[in-house]
């Protein structure tokens, strides 16, 4: 696997690191708000819609489903694995052209849109935690470097 693989590799474990934390918290809690619930089903719905798109089949979730909460780790497991596969099959420099949610066609590289789902998942889970900590719930710290650090 070269570097940029493992680099990729490395950002998607942190992901579902985080992912897992924030669910952890949606399970556990009784007063989670809708929005939440509603944010991270569409990060999980968005990361298996670009899996879908980057494999060429038909995503069977829409990009705001949303997902019941007993499902939610499934999910993401299974957009992980299947991110994970798609990380060490092909090259990265591969374009994948995708029709969006209005229809418009667009074309991009496999390693751009892997960084997007990143990205997007990242600025998910800060809405998401903002709003659990405005409803009285203490959101989990999903900072990379929270994820890197190591203690001395």
């Amino acid at each position: 696997m070269d570097t940029l693989n493992e680099f990729l590799s490395g950002f998607f474990r942190y992901s579902f690191h985080m992912n897992e934390a924030v669910a952890s918290v949606i399970m556990r809690e009784s007063n989670v708000p809708e929005k939440v619930l509603l944010l991270f089903s569409h990060t999980l719905n968005a990361q298996h819609i670009w899996n879908c798109r980057i494999q060429g089949v038909q995503a069977v979730r829409g990009v705001w489903d949303m997902v019941p909460p007993a499902e939610i780790s499934d999910l993401n497991r299974q957009n992980d694995d299947i991110t994970g596969d798609i990380i060490k099959g092909g090259s990265l420099d591969t374009l994948v052209e995708y029709t969006n949610t209005k229809g418009e066609k667009f074309a991009n590289t496999r390693q751009d849109i892997l960084l997007h789902v990143v990205n997007h998942s990242t600025y998910h889970r800060g809405q998401i935690a903002s709003a659990l900590k405005h409803a009285g719930i203490d959101p989990p710290t999903t900072d990379y470097i929270f994820y890197k650090r190591s203690r001395l």
